[in-house]
């Protein structure tokens, strides 16, 4: 109010203002220009509202907003106001709450779970529940979401829930997950994560339990045959299934349908190990001591396959064949329950070995070297290390005797060379087997022992004939 002249506003019984100077009770203002800190006039100030001027002294005519305005009676708490038709004057209530902590709830009122973030309630819908689109983006893909859509999301199954997120583009990278970290993590172990991992939990409200035996947690699917199908899974034990072939730095194998390809590229070491906890070999310089077995090249530039078997006992590699059809056929065409096959390539095939080629060895190392002690080659020749026992101190006619009668069961208790002497002399072992070595040796030294006695024979004859 003015300061020159003390005012006092009146209100009369039917809510008229009168004004009076100090000491008078007459001279009432009827009109708001009357008072005498207000504009003078009306002129210019059409859809204009009082206010008091920046000096806070007087009154002042001044515009508002574009449109006056009107809400509701009453509201939510927290409810963000929406406009109720296109006037821009009228507000309404609506179920969008926002309360002090930052938590946005859509059709909600609650959720004790979230601090701040966004609920959204989509009540009985099961279309999208979120969509994000870009004005560059028409992949046309019109039955699933807007041709403008590259993201939403929305319950897989309306009845029991799960989400489905979809990610759509005009080109073949549709959808990409990306984690930055800066902590390394190079361990192997179960209790050990990933930057980007992929979690299940059984449901065992109100929490999780564990997953059945074997439960499939992870699918890969892709549309073929017509639907979707799964083409790879993973279940909880951390065994994977999938449909087609493994390719391991590699990506084309025209002699593969279904299998595992593996390019080791330049590298000659393994390409293949098995291990097993329960395995100590030692032999570490060629092998990690708990590897049981292992594939790879024999030769570093000209290929071929070495299997290696390791092992603290007996056997390092054993080799079965179970088979269902007898074959007793003993000739080139016969077959056999385990196989060993040498093919000699030509071109981009195969042709006939050549001659006294050898097809199957046997090799160990002794005498400080790798050496070869047997051999079998393509016209069915076997070869053996050729040093052979001398039994000169027998009668080796007589031994071959002998061994005949004891290996036939035919054994007279009036024979020279029992079993023992022929176990002494290694021509069968403890456990009934013939050394095919050992007997060639004796049936060498029987053949030249009658040669020689044939010779004096026939010397003798012919001095008494002389």
């Amino acid at each position: 109010m003015n300061t020159a002249r003390e005012i006092r506003n009146i209100w009369d019984e039917i809510g008229r203002m009168k004004t009076r100077t100090a000491g008078s009770s007459s001279g009432a203002v009827k009109t708001f220009l009357g008072l005498n800190d207000t504009p003078a006039a009306y002129a210019g100030a059409a859809l204009q509202v009082v206010r008091v001027n920046a000096g806070a002294n007087a009154l002042e005519f001044a515009a508002g907003g574009a449109g006056d305005v009107v809400g509701p009676a009453g509201a939510t708490d927290n409810a963000l106001a929406r406009f109720h038709l296109a006037t821009g004057k009228i507000i309404q209530n609506s179920n969008a709450i926002l309360n002090d902590a930052g938590l946005l709830l859509l059709a909600e009122t609650a959720n004790t779970k979230m601090t701040i973030g966004l609920t959204i309630n989509q009540a009985a819908n099961s279309n999208e529940i979120l969509a994000f689109k870009q004005s560059n983006v028409a992949h046309g893909c019109t039955t699933y979401a807007e041709t403008d859509t590259y993201y939403n999301t929305q319950i897989f199954i309306a009845a029991t829930g799960g989400a489905l997120i979809s990610a759509f583009s005009q080109d073949y990278a549709s959808c990409v997950i990306r984690g930055y970290f800066k902590t390394d993590n190079t361990t192997f172990a179960t209790n050990w994560s990933a930057v980007i991992r992929l979690e299940a939990a059984k449901i065992s409200a109100p929490g999780y339990g564990n997953c059945a035996a074997k439960q499939n947690v992870v699918a890969i699917r892709a549309s073929r045959n017509a639907t979707i199908e799964s083409v790879w899974m993973a279940n909880e034990a951390g065994q994977t299934w999938q449909t087609g072939t493994v390719w391991i730095n590699d990506n084309s194998n025209v002699d593969m349908t279904i299998g595992q390809t593996i390019n080791q590229g330049a590298n000659d070491d393994e390409i293949q190990a098995y291990k097993s906890s329960d395995v100590a070999h030692g032999c570490t310089d060629y092998a990690e001591t708990d590897t049981f077995g292992s594939l790879a090249k024999i030769n570093a530039a000209n290929g071929g396959l070495m299997l290696n078997g390791f092992t603290v006992g007996a056997v390092g590699i054993g080799m079965r064949g179970f088979f269902g059809t007898d074959n007793t056929t003993k000739s080139v065409a016969g077959a056999a329950a385990c196989q060993v096959i040498g093919y000699k390539i030509s071109g981009a095939g195969i042709t006939n070995s050549s001659a006294d080629q050898n097809i199957f060895c046997v090799r160990t190392q002794r005498g400080g070297a790798l050496e070869t002690v047997v051999i079998i080659d393509e016209d069915g020749d076997i070869y053996y290390d050729g040093a052979l026992q001398n039994y000169d101190d027998f009668d080796d006619a007589l031994a071959c005797r002998d061994a005949k009668q004891i290996l036939s069961g035919r054994a007279k208790d009036f024979l020279k060379y029992n079993r023992k002497s022929l176990e002494e002399m290694g021509i069968v072992s403890a456990g009934g087997f013939i050394s095919n070595k050992g007997m060639t040796a004796l049936m060498l030294g029987a053949i030249s022992q009658l040669h020689e006695e044939n010779n004096f024979l026939k010397k003798q004859i012919a001095a008494l004939a002389a």
